[in-house]
């Protein structure tokens, strides 16, 4: 009787009307032209996924809340002796770099870290 309780109620909430209204991607300017409106963020209702992740990768879905795709930019010496940047200073480089910059930066973060989660899956196994 308990569980058929708590079936029932959770039913219940997730047949209600969700209190988001929709957001549409594009809006129409005129007959022939129109501007992109913000993406939404995928992992997280309600949020607006940053300028520079554009879904143009398997599995963006608008997460980089600590802004890490400035940190591919900076070269390693930079960053061993001047410590990490702060989010303000991510937020400027990004806002520096040119898109193609900022798809090159995206690109090698992805493949960082396919390439620690491959070594991440080989140390479970118990490669040496």
């Amino acid at each position: 009787a308990l569980l058929a309780t708590i079936t029932g109620a959770s039913s219940a909430v997730l047949m209600r009307p969700s209190p988001v209204p929709p957001v549409t991607s594009t809006v129409r300017m005129s007959a022939d032209a129109s501007i992109s409106a913000p993406r939404k963020a995928l992992w997280k209702p309600g949020e607006i996924s940053p300028a520079h992740l554009t879904g143009e990768l398997a599995g963006d879905a608008g997460f980089d809340p600590l802004l890490l795709t400035a940190l591919a930019k900076k070269e390693l010496p930079d960053l061993l002796t001047g410590g990490f940047p702060n989010m303000n200073q991510r937020m400027i480089i990004i806002a520096n770099m040119s898109p193609e910059e900022q798809r090159v930066s995206l690109e090698k973060m992805r493949d960082a870290e396919i390439k620690h989660a491959r070594l991440a899956m080989l140390a479970v196994v118990g490669w040496p």
